[in-house]
């Protein structure tokens, strides 16, 4: 279970998004090759989230309820309801630093206690819950109501399940995806880096697009290095590019390690690979960064990214 008084050391604040690449790394444990490194670097120099006292931020380690309800109550401010007179919860401390959080998530329907009137606030979450409690946070007209569901029967989300309508307002948006298995496993927990770029995708959605496939990549030899590119560029094996059979020449990608969830963002800037065992190949630079040159090969997932309409 998490420290809630370790949790205490989560400060939000104002918004003002500074591109995550102009800014020194804001947390030791969170190098630039972490997958959720740009959500984490984004909100982080938006003064959205604070690490602890040591400069970590702790984003593989699961989230609790009082921790998530903080970090999106203060990612879409709200204005906090005055503290009652009565103990809402029977394991809530009235003067507990969380109870203002949890106050205004009951007030505004984006989380409830359990039927012996707990709340548990040490709990972890899962992915489901994860989406209702965001979503009902910036639902303020009810547009989740008017949600087309579309989704397919074969999912891990049965279209009967109260969590059915957020999963899929979450797919519409870009929020989530399906993984290579083609689902979602809402009742995965919910890491703490998982949460930020949960809210990062609705918060800003001109960055990461959702649009995601599955495969292999390899990389360049060496003889490539200064031959040209179908780009016209002059191929550099220093450079993060890659090729790809059909994306547009400058489309930028987000490419993650499967096994190791490692990430990078590349480049198009040439065609191939042309061999079906692989669905991209990465200059040797870019496939070091995330894998290792011997392997020759790893599994990857590819995102493509709308880099140029991040607000500024």
């Amino acid at each position: 279970m998490i420290s809630l008084l370790l949790l205490a050391g989560i400060t939000l604040g104002k918004s003002s998004l500074v591109i995550a690449e102009e800014q020194t790394n804001s947390f030791v444990d969170v190098p630039e090759t972490h997958r959720y490194y740009h959500s984490i670097q984004a909100l982080s120099s938006d003064n959205i989230i604070h690490g602890f006292p040591i400069g970590t931020f702790l984003p593989d380690r699961p989230v609790n309820r009082v921790e998530t309800l903080k970090i999106i109550l203060e990612s879409f401010p709200q204005e906090l309801q005055a503290q009652g007179d009565e103990p809402i919860f029977n394991d809530v401390d009235m003067t507990a630093w969380y109870f203002p959080y949890i106050e205004q998530a009951i007030h505004a329907n984006i989380a409830q206690g359990y039927e012996d009137n707990t709340f548990r606030p040490g709990n972890t979450i899962n992915l489901a819950e994860a989406l209702k409690m965001i979503i009902e946070a910036i639902d303020s007209n009810d547009q989740i109501q008017t949600t087309t569901f579309e989704i397919n029967p074969a999912l891990d989300v049965p279209m009967d399940s109260w969590f059915a309508k957020y999963v899929q307002y979450g797919l519409n948006q870009g929020m989530v995806y399906l993984n290579s298995d083609q689902n979602l496993q809402p009742s995965n927990p919910v890491t703490r880096g998982q949460l930020t770029d949960l809210i990062y995708r609705l918060k800003y959605p001109n960055y990461y697009s959702g649009v995601v496939s599955y495969g292999n990549a390899t990389y360049y030899a060496d003889k490539f290095n200064g031959k040209g590119t179908a780009s016209g560029e002059k191929f550099d094996q220093s450079k993060f590019t890659a090729a790809h059979r059909t994306l547009p020449f400058g489309t930028l990608l987000r490419v993650t390690n499967t096994r190791t969830n490692e990430s990078i963002e590349v480049t198009v800037n040439d065609r191939g690979p042309y061999s079906d065992h692989a669905l991209i190949d990465l200059s040797s630079s870019a496939f070091d960064a995330i894998g290792h040159l011997g392997s020759g090969i790893i599994p990857i997932e590819i995102e493509v990214i709308y880099k140029e309409n991040e607000p500024q």
